[in-house]
């Protein structure tokens, strides 16, 4: 709340952002008023409540600017102590509250447009994780079975809610079932499988019954679905061509265009050897994959690769010129005692990957698509909770070793640098700089 009055940015954003707030004006209280079936009911709805409060109030964002302010600090206070319970990271109750304050401020620094500006990333983070967190207390925590059925019910509502806001979640919505079908089968919990499975999928139900009125509405199709028509593949023709994507709302001098696209010259001779424009279906993509295995392979690496350079922290860029030393510097630090600290405490078969991989499967997911790094804030939170816990233990080591971290990391400083380099060279209609 501290960063919105001082900021005060007086408008809800750009593009996407401005799309979610016009929608969330126009919608009321009514779904049917909901214009466009595309971006699913929930955020809209959400949206159309803070801006209701905001008119009455004499200021059109606030309302906006209390929901992001609750959500970030619930994000980072209860949903954060959760996930270092989850993940098995060994903190003291009073660490962990320092830690999620620390991994907040970090979040700030870094992806701060995904608050201040009314975008659906962040949200459906939140959602995403509040998901996990209610599984694992559905299969762990010993309570009444009554607790469990409304802990599964509002499984339901959340995996549905999460999905709805940005589709990619539908894949956590899918291995969330899994899981909890699965888990309960294999402990033989007979009792307690029939009466949390079919409560889940009734929030799921429940949550959805607006998405069909909007979908009937609009389009006369009974369906709970978010109607994205060809939306995956299109991301999948986007993601061969791409780098990395971005949004740019500065000079038309400086830059050329809106989409900031960091080409792929590679996906490019590909798609025209295959003389494919866009993809038609499923079968077209895969048979192109196999055609050109090792390409592809590299293709996606390097999408995973470009997510680790948070440059440009508004998210909606207004000048690709700004000097990103410091940040670099500042996440190249962190990632490397992150690294360090996964690389310590990674243990094969402790169940605790289960969780970490459901936390980081909608980044694996979108991975193929034109990929924007607002998508892996998932990664980036968990990177955070690494670093955060790790610097302790990494201060004591380094006493011992110095001449081994200080070469090590100097040396993937070295090829870090090198490749944002790479990166930042291969943007379309300007070129951008590490200094300004």
């Amino acid at each position: 709340m501290a960063m919105h009055t001082v900021l005060n940015v007086a408008n809800s954003g750009w593009y996407d952002a401005n799309l979610y707030w016009d929608l969330g004006k126009s919608c009321g209280w009514d779904v049917r008023n909901i214009e466009w079936e595309f971006r699913g009911w929930v955020l809209p709805y959400i949206f159309s409540m803070c801006y209701q409060f905001g008119i009455r109030v004499g200021s059109e964002y606030l309302g906006y600017r209390i929901l992001s302010s609750f959500c970030f600090a619930f994000t980072f206070t209860f949903s954060f102590a959760y996930v270092v319970k989850i993940l098995e990271f060994d903190m003291s109750d009073v660490k962990t509250a320092y830690a999620g304050g620390v991994c907040g401020i970090l979040f700030l620094i870094f992806f701060r447009g995904l608050i201040i500006y009314t975008l659906s990333d962040f949200y459906a983070f939140s959602l995403a994780l509040l998901s996990i967190i209610l599984l694992y207390r559905i299969l762990h925590y010993d309570q009444k079975i009554y607790r469990k059925i409304f802990e599964s019910f509002l499984l339901g509502l959340c995996l549905y809610a999460t999905y709805n806001i940005r589709t990619i979640y539908q894949f956590l919505l899918i291995a969330c079932v899994c899981v909890i079908v699965f888990w309960q089968l294999f402990q033989h919990k007979w009792q307690q499988l029939l009466m949390t499975t079919p409560t889940c999928f009734v929030g799921i139900f429940v949550c959805a019954i607006p998405q069909y009125i909007v979908n009937y509405n609009l389009q006369k199709v009974y369906s709970g679905r978010v109607l994205t028509g060809n939306l995956i593949l299109s991301q999948f023709s986007w993601g061969i061509i791409a780098e990395r994507y971005a949004t740019y709302v500065g000079e038309a001098s400086e830059y050329g265009m809106p989409g900031m696209w960091f080409t792929n010259s590679i996906g490019r001779a590909i798609l025209d050897r295959a003389q494919v424009t866009e993809f038609t279906s499923f079968t077209q993509l895969i048979q192109l994959m196999l055609r050109n295995p090792l390409d592809f392979i590299g293709i996606y690496v390097r999408h995973f690769l470009n997510m680790f350079f948070p440059i440009y922290p508004e998210q909606y860029i207004e000048n690709i010129h700004r000097d990103k030393s410091l940040l670099l510097v500042l996440f190249y630090t962190i990632l490397f005692i992150a690294v360090f600290h996964f690389i310590k405490s990674f243990k094969l078969k402790d169940a605790k990957w289960v969780w970490f991989a459901l936390i980081v499967l909608p980044c694996v997911c979108i991975l193929p698509g034109a990929v924007e790094i607002r998508f892996f804030i998932a990664l980036h939170f968990l990177i955070y909770i690494y670093a955060v816990a790790g610097v302790s233990e990494l201060i004591k080591k380094f006493k011992i070793h110095k001449v081994q971290y200080i070469v090590t990391y100097l040396t993937g400083f070295l090829l870090y640098i090198a490749y944002v380099g790479l990166l930042l060279g291969t943007t379309k209609e300007g070129i951008a700089t590490i200094h300004f």
